[in-house]
């Protein structure tokens, strides 16, 4: 048996957990996979971080774990290593699960000091709108390290332009040719932190990296923004790089089709009329279809590692795909900077318009009827 029983969560997570979502969640580890080239962000510095060691026992913690597909894959590429999964409703496998794999039923927010400093990896995936209080959670999350223990954060944010660093503009009634599939995601903001969570919150941590957390070495943090197309527009003058990219737009695509479906609760948060969804479904549904936009979702990593006074760990520098040879659209930019890293936030937010902002902000601001 690999699951551990705990009390219901009373919860405030916004997308549903049945069996669509499960497998809507594998077919996003599935595109994740191949934007990562591997399961992780920086496979060489987990493998590092995982090297096995005789007479110790490593151990992986991934918090939200969905599916489970990520944490069961970690446990078949590292035998030796005990992964543990943790969500409010982990997916019941009927398959038999890894040895080295288990799952818990537990909710983030009420706390987690029955995993303090046990972990030498820590992955946390696509969870921020299931945090209360994100500052908090951000802290005991990295408690659960050992000293020299790995963190690694992942969050999606609104869709930008090809530039990639431009917010893509909504559909508005005073922007008709915006784009229907962002109005959806940033219409339902508002639902969200009506539901409990503080999207603005989380988005201004990730800004901000791991460079200034108490407990993280500043040396060994880095960050790194990924620009998922949406739909196989994008391309690139190396062929292996074009394919790369056209799997991953229709990936993504097909992931969106499903998902968009999923934000309903949301928009009724948001104050949103039962005509307006009905109008936001189906001109999101054609625009996916058409390919008419070429916007991308865009999906930032943080990573670092706890301080260790006894053993500091070694600073790691991400590969430089900065600076490629190759001309066309970027998936990857990393970056071992702070001061890189705040600029590009900095530039990102000032190209948020008043009427997005407000969108974000304002229940039923520039309503379709």
């Amino acid at each position: 048996m690999a699951y551990q029983n705990a009390p219901p969560a009373k919860t405030h997570y916004v997308l549903p957990q049945d069996d669509k979502e499960f497998n809507r969640l594998d077919l996003q580890h599935e595109m994740l996979k191949i934007g990562f080239n591997g399961l992780n962000v920086c496979n060489e510095l987990v493998n590092s971080v995982l090297t096995n060691r005789m007479g110790e026992e490593l151990q992986v913690l991934d918090l939200g774990s969905g599916s489970g597909s990520w944490a069961i894959e970690m446990a078949r590429q590292y035998p030796y290593v005990k992964v543990h999964g943790l969500d409010l409703k982990p997916r019941e496998h009927e398959e038999t699960l890894p040895s080295n794999c288990d799952f818990e039923v537990w909710d983030i927010n009420d706390g987690l000091d029955h995993h303090y400093r046990q972990f030498d990896f820590v992955h946390c995936r696509f969870t921020e709108t299931g945090f209360k209080d994100h500052k908090r959670a951000m802290t005991e999350i990295e408690r659960c390290l050992k000293p020299g223990g790995l963190l690694m954060f992942i969050i999606a944010t609104i869709p930008v332009t090809e530039e990639r660093n431009t917010p893509y503009m909504p559909y508005m009634s005073t922007q008709t040719d915006g784009s229907w599939l962002q109005r959806a995601i940033i219409a339902q903001r508002v639902g969200i932190r009506n539901m409990g969570s503080d999207p603005y919150t989380a988005a201004q941590e990730v800004d901000t990296g791991l460079w200034k957390h108490e407990l993280i070495e500043p040396a060994t943090c880095g960050a790194a923004l990924f620009t998922f197309p949406v739909g196989p527009w994008a391309t690139s003058s190396d062929p292996a790089e074009a394919e790369r990219l056209r799997t991953l737009g229709e990936l993504n695509k097909r992931n969106i089709l499903i998902v968009h479906h999923h934000w309903r609760a949301l928009f009724d948060h948001s104050k949103r009329s039962e005509k307006e969804w009905k109008i936001l479904i189906e001109n999101t549904e054609r625009e996916l279809h058409t390919d008419e936009h070429h916007l991308s979702i865009r999906v930032r990593a943080l990573w670092g590692r706890r301080v260790n006074t006894e053993s500091p760990p070694s600073p790691y520098h991400a590969p430089n795909d900065n600076k490629s040879s190759f001309t066309g659209f970027r998936l990857a930019s990393f970056y071992d900077s702070e001061e890189e890293w705040l600029r590009l936030s900095e530039e990102y937010n000032s190209r948020l318009t008043p009427e997005m902002r407000a969108l974000m902000t304002i229940p039923n601001y520039d309503p379709l009827e």
